[in-house]
């Protein structure tokens, strides 16, 4: 893998959801995510997400754009680098597994665009 992610480019797409009705697979602390470069995305994907569910409460179902869409940020290689190593290091593999993160009380998705910069 590491001749994979030697092939990244310089700057990487990564997709973030607020799915609080999901099941987390894992716990990672706010300061890893922050130092992982995703902190700003991950608070604008809660705030969307919040404001779609309430939307979602509000109007009922015939809200057809209540599911948010995801926040991209991209994210320079190295941190890249370091968010695999460190989910790897958890027992994840962000090739296969479905990442769903607990990040403090607050649930996301987080999907890493390998194949585009």
């Amino acid at each position: 893998m590491s001749n994979y992610l030697e092939q990244l480019p310089e700057m990487v797409r990564v997709k973030l959801g607020y799915a609080p009705d999901l099941t987390p697979i894992l716990e990672l602390s706010l300061k890893e995510v922050s130092g992982c470069g995703l902190l700003e995305a991950v608070e604008e994907a809660v705030k969307k997400g919040q404001e779609r569910l309430d939307a979602l409460e509000r109007f009922g179902r015939e809200f057809l754009s209540a599911v948010p869409e995801p926040v991209v940020a991209l994210v320079p290689k190295g941190r890249i680098v370091s968010l695999v190593r460190l989910l790897e290091s958890r027992g994840v593999n962000p090739f296969n597994d479905p990442l769903i993160l607990r990040l403090g009380d607050m649930v996301l998705t987080l999907s890493i665009e390998f194949e585009c910069g």
